[in-house]
């Protein structure tokens, strides 16, 4: 019998490696173009010194409508906070160029147009026509899981040139309720990075992975909730500022020579 239940044990693994592989390719099929790369300049003013300094952001965001409203972590897209727990000292950077990066690798400016610091949730919205209508993640049905859940994360690698699409999977490893609901992750999850979109294997979205302050002061990565997403998203501006126009040349009025 000892042999039987060893082939049934492998076969059980095997159809569920197969469940979790399949889900995978099916989410990247139809969700990979509503994650997103977004790119980040600000320059960098450290206390004590003259001179400033640029700094150079790659982040991951979601995309939530059809005219590229995008949802990515605070912390990421305005990085003083986490450059200062990097360097030890108090540093102020000041995003001086915000970039969408579409799947196929077109730049669109953008704005950060909604800030929510408790969640760390920043909302940019393109200040540029997108090219086509975007891909978005819904965020009107999602799952809601389960300690020990199977989940799939999804990111952009900013390890490769054209920032391809990642996938993750892991499972729930914690809920917490208080002061808010979010979901742990297992380690892989985690490492998936601040911005990545959750997903159940049947495809729903569960949230996203954001940047979290603990009672003790530490930062660490847990699962946003749509809903909580979702009612923030709700305040966000239907369209981004207008760009500041460029100053108008005076025209020098010219006089034929004598």
């Amino acid at each position: 019998m000892k042999p039987l239940f060893c082939l049934l044990l492998a076969f059980a693994m095997s159809a569920r490696a197969d469940e979790v592989a399949n889900a995978g390719r099916a989410l990247l099929k139809k969700y990979q173009e509503a994650v997103i790369g977004v790119k980040v300049v600000a320059k960098v003013a450290i206390p004590g010194r003259e001179s400033t300094q640029e700094v150079k952001v790659d982040a991951v965001g979601i995309v939530l409508d059809a005219k590229g409203l995008t949802v990515a972590s605070l912390r990421i897209v305005e990085p003083s906070e986490v450059l200062s727990r990097a360097i030890g000292s108090d540093i102020q950077a000041e995003v001086t160029d915000l970039k969408l990066i579409l799947a196929d690798r077109t730049e669109v400016a953008a704005a950060l147009v909604l800030r929510d610091k408790d969640l760390d949730l920043a909302f940019l919205r393109p200040t540029e026509k997108l090219p086509k209508a975007a891909v978005v993640v819904p965020l009107n049905d999602a799952a809601k899981p389960e300690v020990m859940d199977q989940v799939l994360a999804l990111a952009r690698s900013n390890r490769t040139p054209r920032l391809d699409p990642i996938l993750t999977d892991g499972r729930i490893a914690a809920i917490v309720d208080k002061p808010r609901l979010f979901y742990v992750g297992t380690p892989a999850l985690q490492n998936s990075g601040p911005g990545s979109a959750v997903f159940a294997l049947d495809g729903k979205f569960i949230g996203q992975l954001l940047l979290q302050r603990t009672a003790k002061g530490e930062t660490w990565t847990v699962i946003v909730p749509a809903a909580d997403i979702a009612e923030t998203a709700k305040q966000a501006p239907a369209e981004a500022p207008n760009p500041k126009p460029a100053p108008k040349e005076e025209k020098k009025e010219t006089r034929p020579a004598k």
